[in-house]
């Protein structure tokens, strides 16, 4: 289906027309033929392509130490020995041990889980009993219970396990 108003017409004679654009002066700053306002334009443009390169500069270690690592709230590494890292909200590997001296001496009783416990997996809201940690060993948002003979961090409101502490 031929359309009228476009199918029609030759291009080959339709009259370009130039864009009227203002000349521009030489690009530094101190040349005598830019008038000030150009002058300003390309100051301020300057300062800001430094100030991205700074920026970006100063962002590209952070960027790279992101990528590095496991999703935010999941630890790195399996329930299955390997160890699992710290992640903000958790148990820090350096009061791993006291933790786990502080629950080993209350004698806590394990859930019973038919399977073996892995990262993310998640636990019955029934039947389980969540405990919180102290304040002393820097986790106020996750509660902890023995799975398996295991002690691991839950999130209250999920159940899911959110570190194995090893």
């Amino acid at each position: 289906m031929k359309t009228p108003e476009f199918d029609d017409v030759d291009l080959g004679k339709v009259p370009l027309k130039p864009i009227q654009t203002e000349p521009r002066c030489n690009s530094s700053v101190l040349s005598t033929n830019c008038t000030p306002a150009q002058q300003r334009e390309d100051l301020m443009n300057t300062k800001l392509l430094v100030g991205v390169v700074i920026a970006s500069a100063l962002l590209l270690p952070v960027a790279s130490h992101a990528q590095s690592g496991a999703a935010p709230g999941v630890t790195t590494g399996l329930a299955s020995g390997a160890g699992s890292g710290a992640f903000a909200g958790g148990i820090p590997d350096k009061l791993r041990p006291h933790f786990r001296n502080y629950v080993m001496d209350l004698h806590i009783p394990s859930y019973r889980l038919e399977r073996e416990v892995r990262l993310g997996d998640d636990l019955p809201p029934s039947g389980v009993t969540y405990y919180e940690v102290p304040r002393a060993f820097g986790v106020t948002d996750y509660r902890y219970t023995i799975v398996n003979d295991r002690m691991v961090l839950v999130d209250p409101s999920t159940h899911r396990i959110v570190q194995v502490i090893e």
